[in-house]
């Protein structure tokens, strides 16, 4: 009988046969492609090398794997489509026969659910409780559908709905994970699931499609927010001991640890752009510019690739190997390598810096062994060692910036009789030494060596301690890494040429002479950065109060920039404590609309001799540049205070909606000539995100006397409506008065009119009483519109 593996990989190399043989104008296929027809598909099984058809009459549009065997059997699942739509193929493969069941036995799942039309999309079996989880889709109406998890069991033949999708994805609101209750806010981007997984192992399931879902007990479900809604996963891969990746319709590739929450892209990335030119560089058939990934699987628990290459003649596929933590910790390195650093250089400090407040909690999960992937480190006791010393032996090479030294021991044991005893001025003695060191310098105006000797009588020996220093004479200031001071350091034992070995496991070696070359200057890797972290928190203890960059205080506080000095080779990382230059070399209102600008403005943006009315910012300290053009600064000074003067650009900003006028500052910072610290050469430029700028006299003005006349003018307007408004009433009941009166009479001749038939005598006492009507009303005067309505 065939291993689980090797039936997997000829089930889908059966796969992609028959995929081939029906579409032989295609170029590399996936092995875990959508649907397809009947056409498209053959469904075979490849057993003991011979190819065994089955299904022969069905449509199959899935194949569903099962990873664990379980009573000598191995299985598979086929979903299949139209006429027996609803039913799961349960495969059971024993002693290479293979035999299908049409599940359930007696009825569909869309009619034991009573929804029609339903489709399954994806099956999971758990063999431990003979259960078969189905991914079921219905459709409500024509634009709404629902997804549910539903659990048959295969001893009982019952279903039972274990879990409703929601129809939307949640709103996250910014956290790496939401646990769904039903009363979260959601997005309106509808939830597509596309498959389902489950480790029998910790009891984790999976539901995955445009999002990923994860639930211990199928019952509370969490949603990873950190899986972009924007894609939709095509498969994924799990190793079995806590490490899953993921592949997306897109082909990206991305990594996911079991028990937490953060979803890591692995490709495309700029560390995987890294890696790829490494390879091509040493010339590696493992990789090309033109490749396809065909899928993704784990091995011996190591992810690797099968990657198809269209050769010229013939195409080949190529199993290479993913190393899936190498890529995310390069990935985390050059998102590090910004203008703005952290007081720690070392890419793992940002998993556990965010959590350092709830180290407790962490500490009772380990000691429950409930731990993320059972590892648990001690926050307290974590350090990156920096300055580890090499054993037995001296550096390749040794680098020393401006009055930098480096310390070394050299402990040597004589055989026999090392020491004697000399007699100085009468009875005193002086112990004497027989093993001596030398030192020889090649530069010695430049470097300087001190050496202290150490007799250790009782076990025949001498310790010297010698310490190199530089003499901050011979080098000027350079670019990190370039221009260097060649020299070296000779250390010699007295007397051991032909008589000093030392006894190693490829036999003797000749001992005695030590050669160390020392490079004075700049050592490579060495940068400047912005130390966000330490500004922020010494601006926000001088200023008192929060920087929130909307509710700002209204006078303008001053600014503390610091910075650090970082080692990308050793990953040293320390505060600047040099003298430095700042300048604003750009800026705009907005990032969009960020220039830089010339030298000219440069000069009148920023030196104290300006007298064009133009600065931008100021300072207390005194100390200048020799020609007394810049301020020169360090981490003492006494901050900065933005000014933005009548003629600056950052002068009169005008505000955006409710919000305090910012503007974005392109600031330039350099310790050339000014700084005496250091034979490096620093510059740095960052962007700095102002907030809460002052407006100018005339816009203040401007903007009051606009205000109060919308006031004024408001009050006026109530003021006037509320004296016309007695004579507004007048004017319409006089008005209504009018009409009725024009209707009636309109009326009354269109009645006198028709009638024909009245007599003189009616119309004459009509008419005398119309007069007498008339006198009546001169006599009394004019009435109101009402008593005249009445009339």
């Amino acid at each position: 009988m065939l291993t689980m593996g090797r039936t997997r990989l000829n089930l889908a190399l059966a796969y992609r046969a028959c995929w081939l043989q029906a579409q032989p104008d295609r170029g590399s296929p996936s092995l875990t492609g959508g649907p397809l027809s009947v056409d498209s598909w053959c469904p075979m099984l490849a057993l003991l090398g011979k190819w065994v058809r089955v299904l022969a009459n069905e449509c199959i549009k899935r194949l569903c794997p099962v990873y664990f065997h379980s009573n000598g059997s191995e299985y598979i699942m086929a979903l299949t489509t139209g006429k027996h739509e609803g039913y799961v193929h349960f495969g059971t493969i024993t002693d290479g026969h293979v035999s299908f069941e049409m599940l359930p036995r007696h009825w569909s799942v869309c009619q034991k659910l009573a929804v029609n039309p339903c489709f399954i999309i994806w099956a999971v079996f758990i063999s431990d409780e003979s259960t078969i989880l189905l991914l079921v889709e219905s459709e409500v109406t024509p634009i709404k559908k629902l997804h549910h998890v539903v659990s048959y069991s295969l001893a009982t033949d019952d279903l039972e709905i274990i879990y409703v999708l929601p129809e939307f994805i949640p709103d996250a609101r910014g956290l790496e994970c939401l646990t769904i209750l039903g009363t979260e806010s959601y997005t309106s981007v509808p939830m597509v699931p596309r498959g389902m997984f489950f480790n029998p192992y910790n009891n984790l399931l999976f539901i995955w499609g445009n999002f990923l879902l994860q639930s211990y007990n199928m019952e509370n479900f969490m949603y990873l927010a950190d899986f972009p809604k924007e894609l939709t996963i095509k498969y994924l891969v799990n190793s079995f001991q806590g490490e899953m990746a993921i592949v997306t319709e897109n082909e990206e590739i991305w990594y996911l640890l079991e028990g937490s929450y953060q979803v890591h892209r692995l490709f495309p990335s700029k560390s995987w752009e890294i890696h790829i030119s490494l390879q091509a560089m040493h010339q590696s058939s493992l990789y090309s510019s033109n490749e396809t990934m065909v899928t993704l699987f784990y091995e011996d628990s190591k992810l690797y690739q099968l990657v198809y290459f269209p050769d010229e003649q013939r195409g080949r596929l190529v199993k290479r190997l993913v190393p899936g933590l190498v890529y995310y910790l390069l990935w985390l390195h050059s998102k590090y390598d910004k203008p703005y650093a952290d007081p720690v250089h070392d890419p793992t400090w940002r998993w556990w810096k965010n959590k350092k407040q709830d180290q407790d909690y962490y500490f009772y999960l380990a000691s429950n062994g409930l731990s993320a992937g059972g590892v648990h480190i001690d926050m307290d006791s974590y350090e990156k060692i920096y300055n580890l010393k090499p054993e037995y032996k001296l550096p390749e090479r040794i680098f020393l910036d401006k009055g930098n030294s480096y310390r070394f021991s050299i402990f040597l044991t004589a055989r026999g009789h090392g020491f004697k005893t000399m007699q100085i001025m009468g009875s005193a003695f002086r112990l004497h030494s027989r093993l001596q060191v030398g030192m020889v310098l090649a530069d010695p105006g430049c470097l300087e060596v001190v050496v202290a000797r150490e007799i250790l009588i009782n076990r025949n020996s001498v310790l010297f301690s010698i310490t190199l220093k530089d003499k901050m004479v011979c080098y000027g200031q350079g670019i990190s890494g370039h221009h260097l001071l060649k020299t070296s350091l000779m250390v010699k034992v007295v007397g051991s040429s032909g008589n000093c070995f030392q006894n190693t496991h490829l036999g003797l070696r000749l001992q005695g002479n030590l050669m160390v070359p020392v490079l004075i200057g700049c050592p490579p890797g060495k940068r400047l950065a912005f130390d966000i972290t330490y500004t922020l928190k010494y601006n926000r203890l001088q200023n008192k109060h929060y920087f929130d960059c909307i509710n700002m205080d209204p006078e303008m506080p001053l600014f503390y920039p610091f910075f650090l000095i970082q080692d990308l080779v050793t990953g040293d990382s320390g505060s600047f404590q040099g003298s430095f230059v700042l300048k604003v070399v750009g800026g705009g209102p907005s990032l969009d609309s960020i220039r830089d600008y010339s030298d000219e403005e440069i000069y009148r943006f920023n030196s104290p001799l300006d007298k064009t009315n133009s600065l931008i910012w100021t300072t207390r300290t005194t100390r200048t540049t020799k020609d007394s053009a810049f301020h020169i600064l360090s981490h003492r000074s006494s901050g900065i205070e933005w000014l933005c003067m009548e003629n600056s650009p950052c002068h009169d900003t005008i505000p955006k909606r409710f919000f305090a006028p910012d503007f974005f500052f392109k600031v330039l910072v350099s310790n050339r000539d000014v700084d005496t610290s250091t034979y490096c050469d620093y510059q740095l430029i960052f962007l700095l995100h102002v907030h809460g700028l002052p407006l100018s006299s005339k816009r203040a003005l401007f903007i009051v006397i606009v205000a109060t006349s919308l006031f004024l003018g408001l009050v006026l307007f109530y003021i006037i409506i509320c004296l016309l408004w007695p004579f507004v009433v007048k004017a319409c009941n006089f008005l209504r008065w009018k009409i009725n009166s024009l209707i009636a009479t309109e009326s009354y001749y269109t009645y006198a009119a028709s009638s024909g038939s009245c007599s003189l005598r009616s119309w004459t006492m009509s008419r005398e009483i119309s007069r007498a009507g008339s006198k009546v009303v001169e006599k009394a005067g004019p009435k109101q519109p009402w008593e005249q309505l009445h009339t």
